[in-house]
């Protein structure tokens, strides 16, 4: 782009223009796979130029277990509204019925419960989502359980993150609480960043701030890049 970034994204398993069930992934690993053939696809495209890995909600958890299994890979990583405490936390009954049940119908899935409302508070965004023919409301036993067994071990790391971290988190998400992500920075050592924000919401790069946050971003990348 103009500011001389190449950006790479792709549709995780389960989701977008991915084969498969909506919201179904056999394992967490499929996850940690896909980044293995996103870091193939750059390597062949882009050479040996430096790699930043960019993680929204549920993707920030997903993408700080693969760094720090994977410390020699990324220059830098960014964590955006993370999935490490919910507002609304589900019942420990309802976790472990869902691990129960995980192991006879992995592929069950059920309504995330997300109200599109809460993604953010300029309307036309939300309209834009309500409206996308490729978001869904499934979240399958197996990506549930998923996603939580990393959201744990992320809850229970102290020490050293491998590489520059910047964590970002609106204290107004109604989704996602900036709490965990706090906690989280506090937790862990190393050049670690954490920028907290009010009257946005859930996907602060669709926001009212979002051009402000990307300027500040690519400030930051400057900074631990160069």
């Amino acid at each position: 782009n103009s500011k001389g970034y190449s950006i790479v994204a792709y549709d995780k398993g389960g989701h977008g223009k991915s084969s498969g069930k909506r919201g179904c992934i056999p394992d967490i690993d499929v996850y940690f796979e896909e980044i293995d053939s996103l870091i193939g696809y750059c390597a062949n495209h882009y050479g040996d130029l430096p790699l930043v890995l960019y993680g929204q909600s549920m993707g920030t958890p997903v993408g700080l277990v693969y760094v720090l299994r994977n410390p020699n890979v990324f220059k830098a990583a960014i964590g955006s509204s993370g999935w490490l405490r919910l507002v609304k936390e589900p019942s420990l009954l309802t976790v472990k019925m869902a691990a129960v049940l995980e192991k006879v119908l992995p592929c069950l899935t059920l309504s995330n419960g997300l109200d599109p409302k809460q993604i953010s508070t300029l309307q036309e965004e939300v309209e834009l989502f309500k409206n996308d023919p490729l978001v869904h409301s499934r979240i399958s036993l197996s990506l549930g359980n998923g996603i939580l067994g990393l959201v744990n071990y992320l809850n229970a790391y102290t020490g050293p993150f491998p590489v520059p971290l910047l964590l970002m988190h609106s204290e107004d998400d109604p989704i996602t609480a900036w709490q965990g992500t706090n906690d989280l920075a506090t937790r862990l050592e190393g050049d670690v960043t954490f920028w907290s924000f009010s009257g946005t919401y859930h996907e602060l790069h669709h926001d009212k701030e979002a051009d402000e946050i990307f300027q500040s971003q690519l400030t930051w990348l400057e900074g631990v890049l160069f």
